[in-house]
């Protein structure tokens, strides 16, 4: 029997290679994994769905309603919003599989026994994420800081605490935003000075926060900025700049 030695360095690139290709679902795959989250939750306007099963060439995911996919059959968006979705989201997860989404929209559905589950990391090429008003609750896992490529990002209406890690620690590597809506998030935590330095955002609701010390005034100067919401934060200090 003859031995192939592969130097360190080679060995590595063989593994790293192996590993993505693992992580990385074929279309059919892809729908199988969302057919599987579908049938985790309960659900009216979804009903509608063509059945999915593996190893059939006539279902395809992409003609369901709330879904679209790439030109190279990846799943990239999926918007459920207002769906009367119902239901548990855990770690396990398939929906986490799905790791080409652009854009997910869960918003004002009824997750009621739901934690945001640090799996929603692995969504790294996520644009936009609303969870707004659909009854999660717990601590928001600092995970979701690995979100970088984020734009729109809105967690507003949930029972959710951010007290563990703070909004600083959240939000630091998300230097893309353009949206920023947590109203009603336990943040109990400052506003950082380096909002100011996103000069994408475009409109900012950090209603109800509990947030403290004082506002950064610079914020006030972001180029693109058109809305912001600051309401009910009493313990949150600061004053209007001269425009």
């Amino acid at each position: 029997m003859a031995f192939i030695f592969l130097p360190t360095t080679s060995l590595l690139c063989l593994l790293v290679v192996l590993t993505c290709s693992a992580s990385l679902l074929s279309h059919d795959e892809e729908c199988l994994a969302l057919f599987e989250f579908k049938q985790t939750i309960l659900h009216q306007k979804l009903d509608s769905w063509r059945k999915i099963r593996s190893n059939t060439s006539d279902s395809d995911c992409c003609l369901s309603d709330g879904v679209v996919c790439s030109n190279t059959g990846h799943v990239i968006r999926i918007d459920w919003s207002g769906s009367s979705l119902s239901g548990i989201i855990n770690s396990n997860s398939t929906l986490f599989k799905l790791v080409h989404l652009q854009m997910l929209n869960l918003s004002m559905n009824n997750f009621v026994e739901s934690q945001i589950p640090s799996e929603i990391a692995r969504l790294k090429q996520l644009r936009s994420l609303d969870l707004s008003y659909s009854g999660f609750n717990g601590q928001i896992p600092y995970e979701i800081s690995h979100l970088a490529q984020l734009s729109s990002f809105d967690l507003s209406g949930n029972s959710l605490k951010l007290r563990s890690i703070g909004l600083e620690y959240l939000l630091q590597n998300m230097t893309r935003l353009e949206n920023l809506h947590l109203s009603g998030v336990d943040v109990s935590s400052s506003v950082p000075h380096f909002l100011a330095n996103f000069s994408s955002l475009r409109s900012i609701n950090l209603r109800e926060c509990q947030l403290q010390d004082e506002f950064p005034s610079a914020i006030f100067h972001l180029p693109k900025l058109k809305y912001l919401n600051m309401r009910n934060n009493f313990n949150l200090t600061g004053s209007l700049p001269e425009f």
